[in-house]
């Protein structure tokens, strides 16, 4: 993995990346309110300086990623299974959520594209639980425990090998262009 404007190595990439989405992830939920856009702006800033390697597919890949996480979440507070202060409003700091989530898997998440079941595993296991954990600290409540954790746990346990199947084609598809082109 070749980072363009410094030459990271690549498990300090790895670790940057794992490290900054900590942050951001914690600064949303703790700070959720116009700064959450700023946590993801800066947060963005430094990934595609510092650690992507394919800036403009990676780009679009984080784009597709980060809507559909957020027509997911749509679907949760719409059927009712997570409320914004009482109502099945959206909250707008999810946004960011998702396109910092996104980052992650080309990078620090990446080695569990070799290992469909353990992802799927650990999508359903975690996905609901980062919900959780970060409903603790915010306006978010789950009135319906048992059918959110199995309606998460289904999205999480299929949509996270997909987005790294996914990242694994295109990665490998911009490899084989990048070959043809001589580039």
């Amino acid at each position: 993995m070749a980072n363009a404007l410094l030459r990271l190595s690549p498990n300090i990439a790895l670790l940057l990346n794992a490290l900054l989405f900590q942050c951001v992830w914690w600064g949303i939920i703790l700070y959720h309110d116009a700064t959450a856009w700023l946590f993801i702006v800066l947060y963005c800033f430094f990934h595609i300086a510092l650690i992507s390697a394919h800036k403009n597919l990676e780009l679009g890949f984080v784009a597709l990623v980060a809507g559909i996480g957020v027509v997911a979440d749509l679907v949760w507070f719409s059927l009712g299974l997570m409320l914004y202060e009482g109502t099945r409003f959206f909250p707008h700091w999810l946004i960011p959520l998702w396109l910092a989530f996104a980052t992650t898997l080309p990078h620090s998440l990446f080695w569990l594209a070799k290992y469909k079941m353990l992802a799927a595993f650990f999508g359903a296991l975690f996905g609901p639980l980062s919900y959780w954990a970060g409903a603790q600290f915010t306006e978010v409540s789950i009135p319906h425990p048992v059918p959110w954790a199995i309606a998460l746990g289904l999205f999480w346990a299929l949509a996270l090998p997909a987005f790294l199947h996914l990242w694994q084609r295109l990665e490998s598809n911009s490899k084989s262009i990048d070959r043809f082109m001589g580039w």
